[in-house]
């Protein structure tokens, strides 16, 4: 659905094929759009790298776990200290991916 909508996107299986990915592009990456729960690595720990990498990187936050558990106070600070601000919840629509990309993207850095 991105690639129709007019987005390059870049598809990795797990935290670690995400940094050596975005590692290889990050010119030309400008949002990621990551899971909290992953193999290989967690989706906070990846984050924490990628902004080491890139401080100003926009990302997207999905995880099923929001809506029915809340994060814990620790995840979730760790998030807003690595300056996510953007969360969808599993499962979402078409137009919320849509909508939370557009945002993301056109927000001042």
């Amino acid at each position: 659905m991105l690639i129709e909508q007019g987005y390059t996107v870049v598809v990795a299986e797990n935290g670690i094929e995400g940094l050596s990915r975005y590692a290889r592009a990050a010119n030309e990456i400008r949002l990621v759009i990551t899971d909290l729960d992953m193999p290989a690595m967690d989706g906070v720990t990846m984050i924490r790298v990628l902004k080491q990498m890139n401080p100003k990187l926009k990302v997207i936050v999905s995880s099923g776990i929001l809506r029915g558990q809340h994060l814990t106070s620790n995840r979730s600070s760790e998030l807003a200290a690595l300056g996510v601000k953007s969360f969808l919840d599993k499962p979402y629509t078409v137009v919320q991916i849509l909508q939370a990309v557009h945002d993301v993207l056109q927000a001042a850095t």
